[in-house]
This record gives structure tokens, sequence and C-alpha cells, in this order.
């Protein structure tokens, strides 16, 4: 076998004396064959792209079918010219080379990796061969194919294309029952505020309390003062269904007072949320209906998966109905790949080191858990990049669903 990418060295195993004199010369001339055709260099491009590429499903395959043809190639060329007899005698050696690989051997005899699969297609090849288009509009079109794919692939890495502007960002994925990490990218152990991803939260407290009925009950007056930062969605009167749907700030703040202080802080407590601190603004006494935004209560994106699974596992200790409607609120979808997910966006400006809002930054939330076929993954993704006109938090849903989501079955 060829081992070293610059100056390669042929390397004979011992047993490759258990050949003939053709077979051996034809086995050596298969290796340098390679070597002349550079296979080691594109073999290498190949894992490169993998690499760099590893979100798309397709790249191991290409890489494949690349060394796959690779050992076609070198077989065809081998083989160019050569009497039947010693097409017979590369057959046979190949066969040997399949037998020796299913022995308990130290090394195993290069010729290309053969197996049972792969046998029948290299024998066809040497009883017909074929004659290879090796004219330059073949040639054209082959990297004109492969620079397609590369250019698609590119445009829909995540870590390329929309995660590259972020200032702060993570995405994890866990595997809800296991608890297996199935992704964990950049810093998921950074705090921020949770913003309207803890209405995830207030809904758990309003179904298992009784404060919340049901999708529809109750539904609350919009009162004259109640905070809608210029959001016609908030000057009307809100059940629990569209709450969630427009992330209504005033209506949590209706739930967490109707709970009141030591309620909200015993549910925060027992669910083991974040940093647990519920104080608030310093000096305003405001904890009540602000702590979750841009204030004192504090979460990272480890611990959202953490939250999460207690909620897939039914670990924390509230009722049945609780989990129930709280998953029925939050407006499940499913995917052209089959998950059907569950999640709630979150989006607020960072605190400057005075205290006052960073108006040119936004976080942004995106959490919640995707099922399919009885198994769920649970998932969080936060980023902390400039203002845009849309919101932080739907620019980031937008991403993982177009990036990560898609990708679910390979995990």
């Amino acid at each position: 076998m060829l081992f070293g990418l610059f100056r390669p060295r042929l390397l004979l195993p011992l047993h490759l004396r258990g050949f003939d004199a053709d077979q051996r010369q034809m086995i050596v001339e298969h290796e340098l064959t390679h070597w002349r055709r550079r296979d080691l260099q594109w073999a290498s491009a190949g894992i490169v792209l993998q690499t760099l590429l590893w979100f798309n499903p397709f790249m191991r395959l290409l890489r494949n079918r690349l060394s796959w043809a690779q050992e076609l190639g070198c077989d065809r060329d081998v083989l160019h010219g050569r009497p039947p007899a010693q097409r017979k005698a590369y057959a046979a050696a190949l066969v040997a080379q399949l037998k020796l690989q299913q022995a308990p051997i130290g090394t195993a005899l290069a010729f290309g990796h053969v197996t049972q699969a792969t046998l029948a297609d290299r024998i066809a090849l040497i009883r017909k061969p074929s004659s290879p288009l090796r004219g330059p509009w073949t040639r054209l079109a082959t990297l004109a194919a492969l620079g397609s794919v590369l250019a698609a692939s590119l445009a829909l890495q995540p870590s390329l294309a929309s995660q590259s502007a972020a200032q702060l960002s993570c995405v994890a994925l866990v595997d809800a029952a296991t608890g297996r990490q199935l992704r964990r990218e950049g810093q998921c152990d950074a705090r921020a505020t949770p913003a309207s991803t803890f209405n995830i939260v207030v809904a758990l407290m309003g179904y298992d309390s009784g404060i919340l009925v049901d999708e529809h009950t109750p539904v609350f007056k919009y009162q004259p003062g109640y905070t809608t930062w210029n959001h016609e969605d908030w000057r009307i009167d809100t059940d629990p269904s569209s709450w969630i749907k427009y992330s209504n700030l005033w209506f949590a703040q209706q739930v967490t007072t109707r709970l009141g202080a030591s309620g909200l802080q015993g549910y925060v407590n027992r669910f083991g949320y974040g940093n647990r601190d519920l104080s608030g603004t310093p000096g305003e006494n405001n904890g009540l209906t602000w702590s979750w935004v841009q204030s004192s209560l504090q979460i990272s994106a480890d611990e959202q998966i953490a939250f999460l699974r207690k909620i897939v596992n039914r670990q924390l200790p509230i009722s049945a109905k609780a989990y129930d409607m709280t998953a029925r609120i939050l407006h499940p979808q499913t995917l052209a790949n089959g998950w059907t997910i569950y999640g709630k966006t979150g989006t607020a400006s960072p605190s400057l080191a005075d205290g006052s809002e960073d108006n040119s930054r936004q976080y942004g939330w995106y959490v919640g858990w995707a099922t399919k076929g009885g198994r769920t993954i649970v998932f969080a993704n936060m980023r902390l990049d400039q203002r845009q006109e849309e919101y932080a938090g739907a620019r980031t849903r937008e991403a993982f669903l177009r990036n990560v989501a898609t990708q679910l079955d390979t995990l």
C-alpha cells in the first residue's frame, strides 16, 4: 500500500509472497498507478471537504464514491492492453485479497479494499473492459458539478454563513432520553436573559396552578398602560394561545402577578431554572414582572437543555395537564422531513456596564424540542449579534429550521 501524502512510500506486506509473479507485478502496478494519478492527494482533498462540510449528509457518500471510482480507474488502467490470462490472474488476486481480509492477520493487503459487495463490479470490469470518456468536455462537466455542490454546501453551512456574523452564539442538541450530546458549538455555557423563552416556564406554572385553563381560557383584558412596545398584537384582549404566538409580555406579567413573588420563586427553584435570581433591576423592586427580561434572571444554552429534558421526560413536580397544554400552545409544526418542532423564540437587548440598554445589539433565542417516530431531541440556539429590522429571535429560529432542523435525521 502507498503511505505518505507528499513523499509516498510503497509498503509491501509479507504475505504478498503467497501470490504468483504475475499477480505480484500487477498488484504493485496497481499501487503505482494510484501514485501516478495523484489519487492520494484527491482522497485527502475529499477528507478535507467532508470535514469542512460535515453538516452535509451527501459529502460522506461523495467521498466514498470518489474512493470507489479511484479503485475502478486503477483496475482499468492496469489491465489496459493485457492478455486474457493476466486479466484472469488479476481477478484471482482480488478473490484472494477478499479471503485475506477475512482472515485474522495483522495487516490487510493493499490493492484496494475488497468486499463481497464491490468484488462483483471489479470482476465485471475485468471481463468487459470499457473505454472511459476522457475528453475535455467530460472533465469540465464534472468540475462544474462538483463546483455546484461545493457552492450550495457553503451557502447552507451554518458555521460559514448565517452563524458567522454572530458575536456570541451557541447551538446545542441532546437526545432527550439518553442525554447523549448530539451537537454543541459555541459558548453554550454563557448566560443571558431568557427573554420570551421564559414563557415556557410561565405556561407550565400557569396551567399547574390553575391560573390558565386551556388554549383560550382565560382571556385577559388589555388595559391602557400595559407594556406594548408598539406591538399592535399586544393592544388587544389576549388568551394563552395568542400570548405565546405573539410573545405578549403583559400577559406573562399578569400570570406571574397572580402567582405572587413566593409562588414564582418556588416554581423557579423547583425547576432549577438558570441562576434562579428573580430580584429584578436593583432598586426598582420589579422582579415579579421583569426579572426575565434584560434583568437578573439569567440562563445558558446548556441550562436550557437541562430544563427542556425535564419537560419532555416529565420530571418536573407539576401536573400532566401543565405539560400537555404547554406543548399545545407552542403551536408545533411538522417539517418536510417528518420532525415535529415545539419551540419558543426570545429577543432582548444586552445591558451596558452602566445598566442601560445596548440598542445596537440583540440576543436571539430559539429553544424547544423535536419529535419523530418515538425519538425526541431537545435543542437550544442562542446568538448575540447586531440589531436588524427583523427581531433576533425570529432570525435565530429561521436559521435553525433552515440549517439544523433539516439535518436531524443524521444526528
